[in-house]
């Protein structure tokens, strides 16, 4: 390992633990160089993450970016992604104080998912119509989508006002919309889950989607609900119309 190359990777680590700063540096330099690299990510993560910021406030959030910049591992290089990896690490990590907010690590997930979803790749959109019948022509829905599952209703209430009590099955739709980019959320049931996969993977009519709802009401409530979510989807933007003829 060279002298220059050696140096560049004790900066590193003492930028990351604080610990055995270069052998070479001015100590009240170096230490400089360091808060200013916190800071930095720590303001990315702060913006990143605004709802965790102000409910665990700034003193508990610091403590947890020392934590994760000390023993956590970034493996790209776009500071975009500097929130995945935050909270990978604390996929699998205790926060550094006592966790009153069993949602902690769903709602840096969640977070994360907006500014993934809004920075993801433009997925390929085919010709569509907003003219055609709903009961029998192609639906298109939206690519640029994800659906996660919650524990807690972190996307329904102030998270100061969740508590253990309100823990149960929650589902959320995730989006883009394709023409103002703008991320938008949607709860949903898990039929309508169901149905959105359903369309992902295969573009089809609503005669054709009633066996999922059926496994779960009669056959005409199951139209009637198909028919209700569908519409619902189309005024959201979760589908975006029908396949051009």
């Amino acid at each position: 390992m060279s002298n220059s190359f050696s140096l560049q990777y004790q900066l590193a680590e003492y930028c990351r633990t604080g610990e055995k700063p270069p052998e070479s540096s001015l100590p009240d330099n170096v230490h400089q160089y360091r808060m200013l690299v916190f800071n930095i990510i720590q303001n990315n993560l702060k913006n990143a993450l605004p709802v965790l910021f102000h409910l665990i406030g700034k003193e508990n959030f610091q403590k947890a970016v020392h934590l994760f910049l000390k023993k956590g591992r970034v493996y790209d290089p776009q500071v975009w992604r500097l929130p995945y990896f935050f909270y990978e690490f604390y996929q699998s990590n205790q926060f550094p104080f006592k966790e009153k907010q069993p949602f902690l690590r769903e709602l840096i997930h969640f977070e994360w998912l907006e500014i993934e979803v809004f920075m993801m790749p433009d997925e390929t959109i085919p010709e569509i119509t907003q003219q055609g019948n709903i009961e029998s022509d192609l639906l298109i829905v939206n690519p640029e989508i994800r659906v996660i599952g919650l524990e807690y209703p972190i996307h329904q209430h102030s998270v100061h006002q969740i508590s253990e009590k309100d823990k149960g099955q929650y589902f959320v739709s995730i989006h883009r919309d394709i023409h103002d980019k703008q991320v938008h959320f949607n709860e949903i049931s898990y039929p309508h889950v169901l149905l959105l996969e359903e369309l992902l993977h295969n573009q089809q009519p609503m005669n054709d989607l009633f066996h999922i709802y059926e496994q779960f009401l009669p056959l005409e409530q199951a139209k009637k609900e198909t028919l209700k979510f569908l519409q619902f989807a189309m005024q959201q933007g979760l589908l975006l119309g029908f396949q051009w003829k």
